[in-house]
């Protein structure tokens, strides 16, 4: 895969993400897009994502399983905001309050850093893919 073709693969990528969520938010509702609707639309374009670099890694002579290392925090960190909530309306009123207790928690101990935490695992992740980009 050449640059050209990676390049506008990404931009072809991202704004199908993005008119993924627009179109999905009104369709399926405010509450649920809240709850479910980032991870939803976040998984299938890393999928995605990781596919279209790991073709750019083999035209460049990279192991395309590095393409695994971009698309498997977002891909787990999906999974684990979908997995949250469904294990959180399936256990019922008690469990469901011990759940959101240990969430509260876990908010109050790591929220002053989730957003360094959030644009540092946004940078690592652009590394490779603006590299990818930038090489001939």
């Amino acid at each position: 895969m050449n640059r050209t073709d990676y390049l506008g693969a990404m931009a072809t990528l991202g704004l199908g993400a993005v008119l993924a969520a627009l179109l999905l938010r009104p369709v399926a509702g405010e509450r649920w897009f809240d709850i479910y609707g980032v991870a939803t639309v976040a998984m299938p374009s890393a999928v995605a994502a990781g596919l279209v670099l790991a073709r750019r890694y083999r035209t460049l002579g990279v192991s395309p399983w590095r393409a695994v290392a971009v698309a498997a925090p977002v891909i787990l960190l999906a999974a684990g905001q979908i997995g949250y909530w469904m294990t959180f309306f399936g256990l019922g009123r008690d469990g469901a309050v011990a759940l959101a207790i240990l969430r509260a928690v876990a908010l109050d101990i790591a929220g002053p850093w989730l957003p360094l935490a959030g644009l540092a695992l946004v940078l690592i992740l652009a590394w490779p893919l603006a590299a990818a980009g930038r090489a001939p």
